[in-house]
């Protein structure tokens, strides 16, 4: 049993890689945009001060923006 669901996911995976990327980048640019807690929150990560808000927005948003046109590039050339 536990093969066969492996098995799939993997496949899934490997058929639908583009749409997964798409969707990965249109949810990292939805979060940034909206400001999301669980996605663009600084609190409780003491390590790196550097690191604030609007600069992991920007960050999330532009990793979003590279999965958006990756996937969408995968997407044309399938």
């Amino acid at each position: 049993m536990m093969k066969e669901v492996d098995s799939w996911l993997s496949h899934f995976f490997a058929e639908n890689n583009d749409v997964l990327c798409l969707l990965a980048g249109v949810l990292l640019i939805i979060g940034a945009w909206k400001n999301w807690n669980w996605l663009c929150d600084p609190v409780g990560k003491p390590y790196n001060t550097y690191l604030t808000r609007g600069l992991l927005r920007l960050i999330f948003c532009g990793c979003g923006f590279v999965l958006v046109v990756s996937g969408a590039w995968l997407l044309l050339y399938r």
